[in-house]
């Protein structure tokens, strides 16, 4: 569904003649109203009697038989200046994400207010960025009309925006591939600039494009895992024997291993999924072994970032907003854990409480600073909205969705080169390592640009 914007509406008051071209009849205001103010009254002060210095029609001078020259607004006999808005495109997404959307103003005051569709929670309406918490309930088709108001100097201006709600529609991203030797057994899966990449347990990783059709594949000798790119080399966890960590190039092909102990020569244990930050340095998760590891890429060593006694099972992991936390998804729940600036664990936070029986196998943060967390083994699809200080509360579940794929694991939204095809950035992709098939569902949000991704 495409967004839409209403033309720009002009109200005037206090005794205002508008300019020949305007129309200054009132508009119905009705709606959840909320106000914020951008600074003192501008009003000129002119007097309207003394035309020195002055030309009739112009801003800040007396009207010119209650007319004024450029776009500017008549009010009580003198020429003023009137607000400036502008309010986002509003996007299409699912029920039950936070939307943020910004306004722009040049004026004394503004409020936000909704004009129509079911009904929405405005966070930080005393702003100009706001939060839209779109209920999970909205049928798709609905339409969510916000209003932007500004006042300056008795002219108010407004702008509208329309939040879509589509339905949420999973579906198999791969309908046509049926080939063993091209989707096995499907863990990781990311996207670089030459395609979807998927990494199977069968010990190989496949390419496809963005029509969905099988471009090559690449060996990955033993039981390789989660992937994720970074820059062009795909960080592979590899369960093989001790474990190790290896990085496939996406241009040449060529495999290396990355580092396949910790510092002082102990294994890496049973290395599930990845996560490269933007300096080089990775985050690997164990899942039974009950540990995450960081590897710094400045001195080339692994070391233990993260065990403790309430992490149980750790395996999904992202990056959030803030630039200095790792999220942890682990059994029954997700842990927020502080990055210190040594570069080692802080103490975690219990960010989201799950199930007991969830086994947390995929986690990424969409624009809207909504957190996406699959469950493999209940097939489930939960959206928790952020919070500052925690918990998280669940804002909508996704169960058994049918189709072959319910499977939820290693989630990422699609991203990529648009000269080597462009995946869906606003759609997420997941796989079903039980059916063997790749997911995907129209969000309607990109992902989160994390300062650390």
């Amino acid at each position: 569904m495409a967004w839409t914007r209403n033309p720009l509406v002009i109200t005037l008051v206090l005794g205002l003649t508008a300019c020949p071209g305007d129309d200054p009849e009132g508009q119905d205001t009705g709606g959840t109203d909320t106000s914020g103010t951008t600074g003192p009254d501008t009003n000129p002060t002119t007097d309207p009697d003394d035309t020195g210095g002055c030309v009739l029609g112009q801003s800040g001078c007396a009207c010119l038989e209650g007319q004024c020259i450029g776009g500017i607004y008549c009010v009580d006999d003198m020429c003023v200046l009137g607000p400036q808005v502008e309010v986002d495109q509003g996007p299409s997404v699912v029920g039950g994400v936070v939307v943020r959307i910004e306004g722009q103003v040049e004026a004394d005051s503004f409020t936000w207010e909704q004009v129509s569709g079911p009904t929405v929670e405005i966070l930080g309406s005393e702003t100009l960025n706001i939060a839209v918490v779109v209920p999970p309930d909205a049928n798709g088709g609905d339409e969510i009309v916000l209003r932007l108001s500004a006042t300056r100097n008795g002219v108010m201006l407004s702008d509208e925006t329309t939040i879509g709600v589509r339905g949420a529609n999973f579906e198999n991203a791969l309908p046509d591939i049926a080939d063993p030797l091209q989707l096995g057994t499907p863990e990781g899966i990311d996207f670089g600039g030459m395609g979807m990449f998927v990494v199977n347990s069968e010990g190989f990783v496949s390419r496809f494009d963005d029509d969905g059709a099988f471009i090559e594949s690449y060996d990955v000798a033993g039981i390789p895992g989660g992937g994720r790119f970074s820059v062009e080399d795909l960080i592979i966890a590899n369960r093989e024997g001790t474990g190790r960590v290896q990085r496939l190039n996406e241009v040449s092909g060529n495999l290396t291993t990355l580092f396949n102990t910790i510092e002082g020569g102990g294994p890496l244990g049973a290395v599930d999924s990845t996560l490269p930050d933007v300096d080089g340095n990775i985050y690997v998760s164990t899942n039974l072994d009950q540990t995450v590891l960081r590897y710094d890429a400045e001195a080339g060593v692994a070391i233990v970032f993260l065990e403790h006694a309430s992490v149980v099972n750790p395996n999904a992991l992202a990056f959030g907003p803030e630039g200095n936390n790792v999220y942890v998804g682990a059994q029954g729940h997700v842990w927020r854990v502080p990055l210190t600036d040594m570069g080692v664990a802080g103490e975690p936070v219990d960010y989201v409480v799950l199930d007991p029986t969830d086994e947390v196998d995929g986690l990424v943060f969409d624009e809207g600073n909504n957190l996406w967390i699959g469950c493999t083994n209940n097939s489930t699809l939960y959206i928790a909205h952020y919070s500052v200080g925690g918990p998280a509360e669940i804002s909508r579940t996704f169960s058994n969705v049918g189709g072959g794929v319910s499977g939820f694991s290693n989630l990422e939204f699609g991203r990529g080169d648009v000269n080597n095809g462009e995946f869906g950035r606003d759609v997420l992709y997941y796989t079903n390592p039980l059916d063997g098939t790749v997911g995907r569902l129209r969000v309607g949000l990109r992902k989160l640009d994390s300062p650390l991704d």
